[in-house]
């Protein structure tokens, strides 16, 4: 019997190459396709115009500052024996140049926001979104949180704190941005 099962499966073995071998083998060649090449249309032409140059004021002619002759190293100062006077040179008297008048810097205008004129108005919403923030985290429990729910715990207290330091510093476009942060995690929080 183990004769007749070792003569089937060599069969099938036998059979099983056959298939593949056919499989691999084709009657002709495949050949490549010609296929046209790709021809590039030149780059468009490129004007660039100059920009215009601005007046500026002509830049007086200043001397150079006097070099450093004397050797820093012994050695040099043993080859150099005889030094040489130092040469008066006479300076033509000029008046003291003037510097430029400076021109007046534009004061910065104050950063609002354009929603609500009124600081105490914005003041008391900040407040509010934060209040409301600083309630949603105090009502949700810190230990069943999963690693990144923890994580945004976090991050919304940090927010609340950073925004309540923005507040008080009087930069209330940040501290508002920070406020909204810090509702929003704190809503998601509550809803999971």
């Amino acid at each position: 019997m183990t004769r007749v099962n070792d003569m089937v499966s060599r069969l099938a073995l036998v059979a099983l190459v056959l298939v593949a071998a056919s499989a691999c083998t084709t009657a002709r060649a495949a050949k490549p396709v010609e296929r046209p090449a790709l021809e590039v249309p030149p780059p468009p032409p490129r004007v660039i115009a100059p920009l215009p140059l601005p007046d500026l004021p002509p830049v007086d002619f200043v001397p150079e500052a006097p070099t450093n002759n004397n050797p820093s190293s012994p050695r040099s100062r043993a080859r150099n024996e005889k030094p040489e006077p130092p040469k008066q040179e006479q300076k033509p008297e000029t008046p003291p140049v003037e510097p430029p008048p400076t021109l007046p810097q534009p004061a910065t205008p104050a950063l609002r926001i354009p929603e609500s004129a009124d600081n105490s108005q914005l003041q008391n919403q900040i407040k509010t979104q934060i209040a409301t923030a600083k309630g949603i985290l105090d009502k949700t429990e810190y230990g069943p949180l999963k690693a990144p729910l923890k994580n945004a715990y976090d991050q919304a207290k940090n927010f609340v704190a950073e925004a309540e330091a923005n507040l008080k510093t009087g930069n209330l476009v940040y501290a508002k941005e920070l406020a909204e942060k810090a509702e929003k995690l704190a809503k998601e929080l509550q809803n999971r």
